[in-house]
Protein backbone atom coordinates (compact mmCIF):
# COMPACT_ATOMS: atom_id res chain seq x y z
CA UNK A 1 0.00 0.00 0.00
CA UNK A 2 1.18 3.73 -1.19
CA UNK A 3 2.41 5.64 1.92
CA UNK A 4 0.95 8.92 2.24
CA UNK A 5 2.32 11.97 1.89
CA UNK A 6 1.20 12.36 5.86
CA UNK A 7 3.24 9.54 6.81
CA UNK A 8 6.08 11.44 5.73
CA UNK A 9 5.10 14.17 8.35
CA UNK A 10 4.89 11.56 10.99
CA UNK A 11 8.56 10.23 9.83
CA UNK A 12 9.71 13.24 11.24
CA UNK A 13 9.29 12.20 14.72
CA UNK A 14 10.45 8.66 13.75
CA UNK A 15 14.13 8.20 14.47
CA UNK A 16 14.40 6.81 10.65
CA UNK A 17 14.81 9.45 8.46
CA UNK A 18 11.64 10.12 5.46
CA UNK A 19 11.97 9.42 2.10
CA UNK A 20 10.69 12.00 -0.32
CA UNK A 21 8.96 10.86 -3.41
CA UNK A 22 10.58 10.84 -6.09
CA UNK A 23 13.86 11.85 -4.94
CA UNK A 24 16.75 9.51 -4.98
CA UNK A 25 19.93 11.45 -3.97
CA UNK A 26 23.16 10.80 -6.10
CA UNK A 27 26.07 9.59 -4.14
CA UNK A 28 27.84 12.82 -4.01
CA UNK A 29 24.24 14.83 -2.95
CA UNK A 30 24.52 12.35 -0.05
CA UNK A 31 27.88 12.68 0.87
CA UNK A 32 26.86 16.30 1.50
CA UNK A 33 23.60 15.39 3.57
CA UNK A 34 25.68 13.73 5.91
CA UNK A 35 28.78 16.28 5.99
CA UNK A 36 26.47 18.89 6.87
CA UNK A 37 25.52 17.29 10.69
CA UNK A 38 29.46 17.15 11.23
CA UNK A 39 29.99 20.80 10.28
CA UNK A 40 28.86 24.23 10.63
CA UNK A 41 29.90 25.37 6.85
CA UNK A 42 29.46 23.52 3.75
CA UNK A 43 30.34 24.20 -0.02
CA UNK A 44 28.57 22.12 -2.60
CA UNK A 45 30.06 23.58 -5.47
CA UNK A 46 31.38 23.24 -8.70
CA UNK A 47 30.61 22.53 -12.43
CA UNK A 48 27.45 23.49 -13.90
CA UNK A 49 24.87 20.65 -14.23
CA UNK A 50 26.02 18.72 -11.08
CA UNK A 51 22.63 18.83 -9.14
CA UNK A 52 23.52 21.44 -6.67
CA UNK A 53 20.50 23.11 -6.93
CA UNK A 54 17.94 20.19 -6.68
CA UNK A 55 20.11 18.97 -3.58
CA UNK A 56 19.52 22.02 -1.65
CA UNK A 57 15.81 22.11 -1.93
CA UNK A 58 15.30 18.49 -1.11
CA UNK A 59 17.91 18.39 1.88
CA UNK A 60 15.75 21.84 3.11
CA UNK A 61 12.23 20.23 2.95
CA UNK A 62 14.16 16.89 4.22
CA UNK A 63 15.54 19.10 7.35
CA UNK A 64 12.22 20.93 7.48
CA UNK A 65 10.31 17.32 8.25
CA UNK A 66 12.70 15.35 10.41
CA UNK A 67 13.05 18.67 12.90
CA UNK A 68 10.55 19.88 14.81
CA UNK A 69 9.86 23.76 14.61
CA UNK A 70 13.27 24.92 11.90
CA UNK A 71 13.24 27.90 10.26
CA UNK A 72 14.57 27.88 7.11
CA UNK A 73 16.31 30.17 5.10
CA UNK A 74 16.95 29.71 1.31
CA UNK A 75 18.94 32.60 0.14
CA UNK A 76 19.73 34.42 -3.17
CA UNK A 77 21.00 37.36 -4.11
CA UNK A 78 17.72 38.82 -6.22
CA UNK A 79 14.01 37.48 -5.59
CA UNK A 80 13.73 36.87 -9.48
CA UNK A 81 16.61 34.53 -9.27
CA UNK A 82 15.15 32.56 -5.82
CA UNK A 83 11.67 31.92 -8.09
CA UNK A 84 13.23 30.73 -11.31
CA UNK A 85 15.55 27.95 -9.67
CA UNK A 86 13.44 27.12 -6.73
CA UNK A 87 9.68 28.44 -7.01
CA UNK A 88 7.87 25.78 -9.07
CA UNK A 89 10.19 22.93 -8.00
CA UNK A 90 9.71 23.51 -3.99
CA UNK A 91 5.84 24.08 -4.55
CA UNK A 92 5.81 20.76 -6.19
CA UNK A 93 7.79 18.92 -3.19
CA UNK A 94 6.15 20.21 -0.55
CA UNK A 95 2.49 19.69 -1.93
CA UNK A 96 0.50 18.38 0.13
CA UNK A 97 2.88 17.99 2.72
CA UNK A 98 3.36 21.94 3.55
CA UNK A 99 1.27 24.81 3.59
CA UNK A 100 2.71 27.59 0.40
CA UNK A 101 1.61 31.25 1.62
CA UNK A 102 2.38 32.66 -2.02
CA UNK A 103 2.53 35.95 -0.94
CA UNK A 104 5.21 35.77 2.05
CA UNK A 105 7.42 32.63 -0.21
CA UNK A 106 7.22 30.15 2.66
CA UNK A 107 6.09 27.03 3.58
CA UNK A 108 5.11 25.92 6.77
CA UNK A 109 4.91 22.15 7.53
CA UNK A 110 2.22 20.62 10.16
CA UNK A 111 5.32 20.33 12.78
CA UNK A 112 5.94 24.00 12.92
CA UNK A 113 8.72 24.38 10.63
CA UNK A 114 8.82 27.02 7.83
CA UNK A 115 11.30 27.17 4.63
CA UNK A 116 11.06 31.05 3.68
CA UNK A 117 12.82 32.43 1.11
CA UNK A 118 15.11 35.39 1.31
CA UNK A 119 17.24 37.86 -1.30
CA UNK A 120 19.86 39.71 -0.49
CA UNK A 121 19.99 42.25 -3.43
CA UNK A 122 22.56 44.71 -2.33
CA UNK A 123 25.00 45.18 0.23
CA UNK A 124 23.22 46.61 3.58
CA UNK A 125 19.93 43.84 3.03
CA UNK A 126 21.59 41.49 5.39
CA UNK A 127 20.57 44.08 8.05
CA UNK A 128 16.77 43.06 7.57
CA UNK A 129 17.32 40.09 9.34
CA UNK A 130 18.78 41.55 12.58
CA UNK A 131 16.28 39.90 15.32
CA UNK A 132 15.49 36.82 13.00
CA UNK A 133 16.94 33.39 14.40
CA UNK A 134 17.61 30.48 11.56
CA UNK A 135 18.30 26.83 11.86
CA UNK A 136 19.76 26.39 8.63
CA UNK A 137 20.72 28.70 5.48
CA UNK A 138 20.79 27.38 2.08
CA UNK A 139 22.73 29.96 -0.04
CA UNK A 140 22.27 29.43 -3.81
CA UNK A 141 24.84 30.73 -6.01
CA UNK A 142 26.80 31.85 -3.22
CA UNK A 143 29.34 33.49 -5.65
CA UNK A 144 26.92 36.24 -5.91
CA UNK A 145 26.67 37.64 -2.86
CA UNK A 146 29.79 39.67 -1.03
CA UNK A 147 31.33 38.32 1.94
CA UNK A 148 30.21 40.72 4.32
CA UNK A 149 26.58 39.44 3.51
CA UNK A 150 27.46 36.10 4.03
CA UNK A 151 28.93 36.69 7.24
CA UNK A 152 26.83 38.20 8.57
CA UNK A 153 23.98 35.79 7.82
CA UNK A 154 25.90 33.50 9.85
CA UNK A 155 25.70 35.32 12.65
CA UNK A 156 21.41 34.80 12.07
CA UNK A 157 21.84 30.80 12.99
CA UNK A 158 20.90 29.96 16.20
CA UNK A 159 18.23 27.57 16.74
CA UNK A 160 14.80 29.41 18.61
CA UNK A 161 14.18 25.44 19.82
CA UNK A 162 13.99 24.80 23.56
CA UNK A 163 13.54 21.27 23.69
CA UNK A 164 16.17 17.94 22.91
CA UNK A 165 16.10 17.16 19.67
CA UNK A 166 16.68 13.63 18.92
CA UNK A 167 17.87 13.56 15.50
CA UNK A 168 20.60 16.42 16.65
CA UNK A 169 21.14 14.81 19.95
CA UNK A 170 21.26 17.63 21.50
CA UNK A 171 19.09 20.63 23.09
CA UNK A 172 18.07 23.24 20.83
CA UNK A 173 18.72 22.33 16.55
CA UNK A 174 22.14 21.90 15.07
CA UNK A 175 23.12 24.76 12.94
CA UNK A 176 24.35 25.16 9.87
CA UNK A 177 24.83 27.02 6.55
CA UNK A 178 25.06 25.23 3.23
CA UNK A 179 25.90 27.22 -0.04
CA UNK A 180 26.07 25.85 -3.89
CA UNK A 181 28.11 27.72 -6.22
CA UNK A 182 29.58 27.19 -9.80
CA UNK A 183 33.35 28.80 -9.76
CA UNK A 184 32.52 31.78 -11.12
CA UNK A 185 30.81 35.54 -10.35
CA UNK A 186 31.68 38.42 -7.97
CA UNK A 187 31.96 36.46 -5.09
CA UNK A 188 33.84 33.83 -6.67
CA UNK A 189 37.06 35.15 -4.69
CA UNK A 190 36.07 34.91 -1.66
CA UNK A 191 34.02 31.33 -1.69
CA UNK A 192 37.90 30.34 -3.27
CA UNK A 193 39.24 31.15 -0.19
CA UNK A 194 36.83 30.36 2.33
CA UNK A 195 36.37 26.57 1.42
CA UNK A 196 38.67 25.62 -1.65
CA UNK A 197 41.82 27.36 -0.90
CA UNK A 198 42.30 29.05 2.14
CA UNK A 199 45.38 31.67 2.21
CA UNK A 200 48.32 30.75 4.54
CA UNK A 201 47.02 33.54 6.81
CA UNK A 202 43.77 31.97 6.96
CA UNK A 203 44.95 28.43 8.56
CA UNK A 204 46.13 27.72 12.08
CA UNK A 205 49.95 27.04 12.90
CA UNK A 206 51.31 23.82 10.99
CA UNK A 207 47.69 23.46 9.47
CA UNK A 208 47.71 22.03 6.34
CA UNK A 209 45.73 22.81 2.90
CA UNK A 210 42.21 21.61 3.88
CA UNK A 211 41.37 18.65 1.23
CA UNK A 212 38.28 18.18 -0.43
CA UNK A 213 35.68 15.83 1.80
CA UNK A 214 37.12 16.50 4.86
CA UNK A 215 35.84 18.81 7.68
CA UNK A 216 38.38 21.15 9.00
CA UNK A 217 38.43 24.07 11.62
CA UNK A 218 39.64 27.50 10.51
CA UNK A 219 41.50 29.40 13.66
CA UNK A 220 39.59 32.07 15.48
CA UNK A 221 41.12 35.31 15.98
CA UNK A 222 42.79 34.25 19.67
CA UNK A 223 44.09 30.60 17.36
CA UNK A 224 42.18 28.13 18.57
CA UNK A 225 39.85 26.41 16.39
CA UNK A 226 36.68 27.62 15.23
CA UNK A 227 33.97 26.14 13.74
CA UNK A 228 34.35 23.22 11.08
CA UNK A 229 33.75 24.06 7.17
CA UNK A 230 34.06 21.43 4.39
CA UNK A 231 33.90 21.39 0.93
CA UNK A 232 32.60 19.15 -1.40
CA UNK A 233 33.47 19.67 -4.92
CA UNK A 234 30.26 18.83 -7.86
CA UNK A 235 30.99 17.57 -11.03
CA UNK A 236 28.87 17.29 -14.28
CA UNK A 237 29.54 13.40 -13.51
CA UNK A 238 28.03 13.49 -10.41
CA UNK A 239 24.46 13.87 -12.18
CA UNK A 240 23.47 10.89 -14.44
CA UNK A 241 20.09 11.70 -14.09
CA UNK A 242 20.66 14.99 -16.18
CA UNK A 243 23.17 13.35 -18.52
CA UNK A 244 21.15 10.75 -19.39
CA UNK A 245 17.83 13.17 -20.26
CA UNK A 246 19.79 15.58 -21.73
CA UNK A 247 22.93 13.43 -23.81
CA UNK A 248 24.01 16.95 -24.93
CA UNK A 249 24.53 19.24 -22.47
CA UNK A 250 28.17 17.93 -22.00
CA UNK A 251 28.79 19.21 -25.94
CA UNK A 252 27.24 22.63 -25.29
CA UNK A 253 29.52 23.34 -22.27
CA UNK A 254 32.19 22.16 -24.04
CA UNK A 255 31.68 24.57 -27.02
CA UNK A 256 31.44 27.45 -25.01
CA UNK A 257 34.65 29.63 -26.53
CA UNK A 258 36.00 31.34 -23.25
CA UNK A 259 38.09 28.72 -22.02
CA UNK A 260 38.09 29.50 -18.58
CA UNK A 261 34.48 29.39 -18.22
CA UNK A 262 34.11 26.13 -20.10
CA UNK A 263 36.93 24.86 -17.60
CA UNK A 264 34.84 26.29 -14.46
CA UNK A 265 31.52 25.29 -15.66
CA UNK A 266 32.07 21.84 -17.21
CA UNK A 267 35.17 20.90 -15.14
CA UNK A 268 34.47 22.53 -11.93
CA UNK A 269 38.05 24.19 -12.02
CA UNK A 270 38.02 26.81 -8.96
CA UNK A 271 41.33 27.85 -10.46
CA UNK A 272 39.85 28.78 -13.95
CA UNK A 273 38.37 31.81 -12.99
CA UNK A 274 41.19 33.61 -11.57
CA UNK A 275 41.19 36.06 -14.44
CA UNK A 276 37.93 36.83 -16.70
CA UNK A 277 39.45 37.24 -20.25
CA UNK A 278 40.30 40.61 -21.46
CA UNK A 279 40.28 41.65 -18.16
CA UNK A 280 43.40 44.04 -16.94
CA UNK A 281 43.69 42.34 -13.73
CA UNK A 282 44.72 39.09 -12.29
CA UNK A 283 43.98 37.70 -9.19
CA UNK A 284 47.07 35.19 -9.31
CA UNK A 285 48.99 39.08 -9.76
CA UNK A 286 47.52 40.19 -6.83
CA UNK A 287 47.84 37.91 -4.81
CA UNK A 288 51.08 37.22 -5.42
CA UNK A 289 52.31 40.48 -4.59
CA UNK A 290 50.01 41.32 -1.49
CA UNK A 291 51.13 42.99 1.48
CA UNK A 292 50.49 40.06 4.35
CA UNK A 293 52.53 42.10 6.72
CA UNK A 294 51.01 45.56 6.24
CA UNK A 295 52.13 49.00 4.53
CA UNK A 296 55.52 50.06 5.67
CA UNK A 297 55.87 52.10 8.59
CA UNK A 298 56.08 55.69 6.51
CA UNK A 299 54.45 56.62 3.34
CA UNK A 300 55.23 58.95 1.23
CA UNK A 301 52.00 59.62 0.25
CA UNK A 302 48.28 59.28 0.70
CA UNK A 303 45.57 59.38 -1.19
CA UNK A 304 41.79 58.77 -1.47
CA UNK A 305 39.80 58.02 -4.74
CA UNK A 306 36.40 58.97 -5.03
CA UNK A 307 33.75 58.01 -7.61
CA UNK A 308 30.45 59.22 -6.44
CA UNK A 309 27.19 57.99 -7.69
CA UNK A 310 25.61 60.20 -10.38
CA UNK A 311 22.18 59.16 -8.04
CA UNK A 312 21.00 57.52 -5.32
CA UNK A 313 18.66 54.48 -5.38
CA UNK A 314 17.87 51.22 -4.87
CA UNK A 315 19.24 50.77 -8.11
CA UNK A 316 21.92 52.96 -8.64
CA UNK A 317 25.64 52.09 -8.98
CA UNK A 318 27.94 52.40 -6.05
CA UNK A 319 29.98 55.08 -4.77
CA UNK A 320 33.83 54.14 -5.13
CA UNK A 321 35.79 55.01 -2.24
CA UNK A 322 39.66 53.53 -2.04
CA UNK A 323 42.54 54.56 -0.22
CA UNK A 324 45.73 53.89 -1.49
CA UNK A 325 49.53 55.68 -0.62
CA UNK A 326 53.19 55.34 -1.90
CA UNK A 327 55.87 53.89 0.53
CA UNK A 328 58.85 56.73 1.22
CA UNK A 329 62.08 56.41 -1.03
CA UNK A 330 61.68 53.19 -3.10
CA UNK A 331 62.62 52.66 -6.83
CA UNK A 332 60.54 51.80 -8.85
CA UNK A 333 58.16 53.07 -6.54
CA UNK A 334 56.05 50.96 -5.00
CA UNK A 335 51.98 51.57 -3.57
CA UNK A 336 49.76 50.07 -1.03
CA UNK A 337 45.98 49.73 -1.10
CA UNK A 338 45.15 50.49 1.88
CA UNK A 339 41.18 50.31 2.27
CA UNK A 340 38.14 50.24 0.44
CA UNK A 341 35.05 51.86 1.55
CA UNK A 342 32.92 51.82 -1.48
CA UNK A 343 29.23 50.98 -1.37
CA UNK A 344 25.17 52.35 -1.73
CA UNK A 345 24.83 55.56 0.40
CA UNK A 346 21.31 57.47 1.10
CA UNK A 347 22.82 60.48 -0.89
CA UNK A 348 25.76 62.76 -2.06
CA UNK A 349 26.29 64.09 1.69
CA UNK A 350 26.38 60.73 3.28
CA UNK A 351 29.11 59.70 0.52
CA UNK A 352 30.87 62.65 0.99
CA UNK A 353 31.19 62.17 4.56
CA UNK A 354 31.71 58.45 4.33
CA UNK A 355 35.07 59.58 1.79
CA UNK A 356 36.02 61.92 4.46
CA UNK A 357 35.77 59.71 7.28
CA UNK A 358 38.23 56.93 5.14
CA UNK A 359 40.41 60.44 4.44
CA UNK A 360 40.28 60.98 8.43
CA UNK A 361 41.17 57.04 9.17
CA UNK A 362 44.27 57.23 6.87
CA UNK A 363 45.42 60.53 7.50
CA UNK A 364 45.18 61.03 4.06
CA UNK A 365 46.87 64.36 2.25
CA UNK A 366 44.73 64.51 -0.88
CA UNK A 367 41.63 63.31 -2.09
CA UNK A 368 40.76 62.96 -5.70
CA UNK A 369 37.61 62.99 -8.00
CA UNK A 370 36.29 62.94 -11.33
CA UNK A 371 35.45 66.63 -12.66
CA UNK A 372 33.25 64.96 -16.05
CA UNK A 373 29.72 64.80 -13.66
CA UNK A 374 28.50 67.34 -11.01
CA UNK A 375 32.13 68.29 -10.32
CA UNK A 376 31.37 71.28 -8.71
CA UNK A 377 28.92 69.91 -6.52
CA UNK A 378 31.07 66.77 -6.12
CA UNK A 379 33.73 69.08 -4.47
CA UNK A 380 31.14 71.08 -2.72
CA UNK A 381 29.64 67.93 -0.69
CA UNK A 382 33.46 67.30 -0.10
CA UNK A 383 34.68 70.93 1.24
CA UNK A 384 31.16 70.66 3.65
CA UNK A 385 31.71 67.21 4.74
CA UNK A 386 35.69 68.29 5.48
CA UNK A 387 34.15 71.17 7.39
CA UNK A 388 31.83 69.08 9.70
CA UNK A 389 34.55 66.95 10.50
CA UNK A 390 37.00 69.54 11.62
CA UNK A 391 33.53 70.55 14.01
CA UNK A 392 32.92 67.32 15.00
CA UNK A 393 36.43 66.44 16.13
CA UNK A 394 36.60 63.93 13.47
CA UNK A 395 39.44 65.52 11.53
CA UNK A 396 42.96 67.12 13.49
CA UNK A 397 45.69 68.19 11.94
CA UNK A 398 45.75 69.77 8.40
CA UNK A 399 43.17 69.23 5.84
CA UNK A 400 44.07 67.52 2.60
CA UNK A 401 43.67 68.91 -0.85
CA UNK A 402 40.36 68.31 -3.04
CA UNK A 403 41.85 67.93 -6.35
CA UNK A 404 39.42 67.20 -9.25
CA UNK A 405 40.45 65.39 -12.42
CA UNK A 406 38.92 65.76 -16.01
CA UNK A 407 38.74 62.33 -17.37
CA UNK A 408 39.62 62.93 -21.31
CA UNK A 409 40.25 58.72 -22.01
CA UNK A 410 37.99 55.96 -21.82
CA UNK A 411 38.03 53.67 -18.35
CA UNK A 412 39.89 51.05 -20.29
CA UNK A 413 42.82 53.94 -21.22
CA UNK A 414 43.06 55.18 -17.98
CA UNK A 415 42.80 51.85 -16.21
CA UNK A 416 45.78 50.21 -18.44
CA UNK A 417 48.88 52.14 -17.07
CA UNK A 418 47.48 51.10 -13.82
CA UNK A 419 47.39 47.22 -14.56
CA UNK A 420 50.82 47.75 -15.93
CA UNK A 421 52.08 48.91 -12.38
CA UNK A 422 50.31 45.67 -11.27
CA UNK A 423 51.93 43.46 -13.89
CA UNK A 424 55.52 44.82 -12.71
CA UNK A 425 54.37 44.23 -8.80
CA UNK A 426 54.59 47.57 -7.59
CA UNK A 427 50.96 47.48 -6.55
CA UNK A 428 50.56 45.85 -2.86
CA UNK A 429 46.92 45.20 -1.45
CA UNK A 430 47.21 45.66 2.62
CA UNK A 431 44.83 42.49 3.48
CA UNK A 432 42.16 41.00 0.96
CA UNK A 433 39.55 43.16 -0.34
CA UNK A 434 37.10 40.86 -2.31
CA UNK A 435 34.83 43.33 -3.58
CA UNK A 436 37.34 45.50 -5.22
CA UNK A 437 39.32 42.23 -6.44
CA UNK A 438 35.98 41.00 -8.02
CA UNK A 439 35.80 43.76 -10.36
CA UNK A 440 38.95 44.28 -11.15
CA UNK A 441 39.58 40.88 -12.51
CA UNK A 442 35.76 40.24 -13.87
CA UNK A 443 35.36 44.14 -15.09
CA UNK A 444 36.29 44.19 -19.40
CA UNK A 445 36.79 46.99 -21.20
CA UNK A 446 33.38 46.40 -23.80
CA UNK A 447 31.43 45.66 -20.50
CA UNK A 448 28.57 47.73 -20.30
CA UNK A 449 28.94 48.50 -16.11
CA UNK A 450 30.30 51.28 -14.42
CA UNK A 451 33.19 49.59 -12.21
CA UNK A 452 33.46 52.30 -9.45
CA UNK A 453 35.82 50.62 -6.93
CA UNK A 454 38.06 50.45 -9.68
CA UNK A 455 37.57 53.84 -10.77
CA UNK A 456 38.07 54.97 -7.70
CA UNK A 457 41.45 52.87 -7.54
CA UNK A 458 42.74 54.03 -10.57
CA UNK A 459 42.17 57.95 -9.53
CA UNK A 460 44.12 57.29 -6.65
CA UNK A 461 47.01 55.11 -7.76
CA UNK A 462 47.35 57.55 -10.88
CA UNK A 463 47.47 60.44 -8.79
CA UNK A 464 50.18 59.03 -6.68
CA UNK A 465 52.17 57.83 -9.95
CA UNK A 466 52.52 61.20 -11.63
CA UNK A 467 53.05 63.28 -8.64
CA UNK A 468 55.59 61.73 -6.31
CA UNK A 469 56.46 62.01 -2.75
CA UNK A 470 55.45 65.13 -0.87
CA UNK A 471 58.87 66.87 1.34
CA UNK A 472 57.69 65.49 4.61
CA UNK A 473 56.69 61.48 5.43
CA UNK A 474 53.32 60.22 6.12
CA UNK A 475 53.67 58.05 9.72
CA UNK A 476 50.88 54.99 8.59
CA UNK A 477 48.18 54.44 10.95
CA UNK A 478 47.84 51.31 13.06
CA UNK A 479 43.99 50.85 11.73
CA UNK A 480 42.19 51.82 8.97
Amino acid sequence: MARSVWDLVADAFDPSPPVLPDYEPQPKQQIAADLVFRVSELLFGGAAGGGKSYWLRNDAVLFALTHERVHIGIVRRTLPMLKQTHLMPLTAICNGIAKHNRAELTWTFPNGSVIRFISLTHIGDEQNYKSVEFDRLYFDEGTELAEVQYTYMLTRLRSSFGGHCDACNQRGHRTAAIMTSNPEGVGYAWVKRRFVAPRPADLGKGQGKPEPFVPWQPPLPDGTPGLPRVFVPSTLMDNPALLASNPDYVNRLKSMPDDRKRKALLEGDWDAMDQVPGALFSLTNIEAHRAHNGAPESLARVVVGYDPASTFTDTSDETGIVAAASAQATRPRQLYVLADRSGHFSGPEAAARACVDLAAAVSADVIVYETNQGGDYVKSALMAALRHAVKEGRWTGPLPKVLGVHAKRGKALRAEPVSVLYGQGQVHHVGPFDELEAQMTTWTPDAPNSPDRLDALVYAITHLENKGAPAAPVKARSTW
